[in-house]
């Protein structure tokens, strides 16, 4: 494969904008990146942060404005699982409908911001996916029990507060670990 500009160099690497073969003269590397000279001049794309506290009122879809797919994914599902059992009279699920809701947007708000000033914004580099894969996790178990093994979930609720004891004593744990 030879470069774009020069048919008689071999190509280092592709413009991960353009898709075109280029040399090392014809190469900028940012973060890990390679861009042609011409692409590595366009200016990024900047994210309105109202834009996407408004669209993360309704869970996940501010994420997709980002290019946060699989985030946007996720709260979507925690935000309808948790409608579902609200079903149930779930007596905690309302609080957390409301959490959701308020989280979502102010988070929305939160990354658009880091987005216009990063460099490196993608959703790999995202925290929280660990917070929000037990979440789904557990909300998938309790939807589980009530809907397909018919277990009374009311009763496993009533002890909800353990989950936030044993966040607490988490974050104990990595600050005494430090």
């Amino acid at each position: 494969m030879n470069c774009t500009n020069h048919n008689e160099r071999e190509a280092k690497a592709v413009c991960i904008i353009c898709g075109k073969p280029y040399c090392e003269d014809c190469l900028i590397l940012k973060e890990n990146k390679y861009y042609c000279l011409e692409d590595a001049k366009l200016p990024r794309k900047r994210y309105i942060p109202f834009l996407a506290f408004l669209l993360n009122l309704f869970p996940g879809f501010g994420y997709l404005y980002l290019g946060l797919y699989k985030a946007g994914l996720m709260l979507f599902l925690i935000f309808a699982g948790l409608i579902f059992l609200n079903d149930e009279d779930c007596p905690i699920c309302g609080l957390a409908i409301a959490f959701t809701i308020g989280y979502s947007a102010i988070d929305g708000w939160r990354k658009a911001k880091f987005a216009n000033i990063s460099e490196d914004f993608d959703e790999e580099k995202i925290k929280n996916k660990f917070v929000l894969g037990i979440i789904l996790s557990l909300l998938g178990l309790f939807l589980l029990l009530s809907k397909v093994l018919y277990v009374d979930i009311s009763y496993i609720l009533r002890f909800w507060p353990i989950i936030l004891v044993f966040i607490g004593m988490y974050e104990i744990y990595l600050h005494l670990k430090k």
